[in-house]
């Protein structure tokens, strides 16, 4: 479980406590459009303890689908092992459906967060809290969840927020 929140995008890295919500369904199959700037190489802000975690993003043929890989430690991307990601676009907001594809199946699910444009070089995942819904919540719960809680933080796990910074310019290209 904790792996996956390290290959998170976008999402996506060690929680320092717990795991953000995580439903047996995304919010939708991706309203979302992925803008240009949000491909490419990104880096995790992390504390000065623990190494930071770079991450490709690429978009997939589909819409508001991602296909996430993590890069090594040399910072080459591993194309072994991918993460897939939808984006969904719901009353204004921006949120990210993180499909963990768990091999031993504990932890199946998509785990919700919301994506926040700081710039074209820095976004802000904000993982929602895992109490707020059961993994067995419908779509309709779950963009109810949503929609209601919209203007209210309390929805978010302050464990749960990942910063991204650019690391090289945009691509539609892998680069290694």
């Amino acid at each position: 479980m904790k792996k996956l929140a390290i290959y998170c995008l976008v999402l996506l890295m060690l929680p320092l406590a717990g795991c953000p919500l995580r439903t047996m369904i995304p919010v939708d199959d991706g309203s979302a459009d992925v803008q240009p700037w949000l491909r490419g190489r990104w880096r995790e802000v992390t504390e000065l303890s623990r190494p930071a975690a770079e991450w490709f993003i690429e978009r997939d043929l589909r819409k508001g689908n991602l296909t996430i890989y993590e890069a090594d430690s040399e910072r080459k991307v591993n194309y072994g092992f991918a993460h897939h990601a939808i984006l969904s676009s719901l009353d204004g907001r921006t949120y990210v459906s993180l499909n963990n594809d768990d091999p031993d199946g504990t932890d199946e699910g998509y785990y919700i967060y919301e994506l926040r444009k700081v710039n074209k070089d820095e976004i802000v995942l904000e993982g929602i809290k895992a109490n707020k819904l059961p993994y067995s919540a419908s779509v309709f719960e779950l963009r109810n969840l949503l929609r209601v809680n919209k203007n209210n933080s309390a929805i978010f796990d302050p464990h749960e927020c990942i910063v991204l910074r650019r690391s090289y310019a945009p691509s539609t290209k892998p680069f290694d």
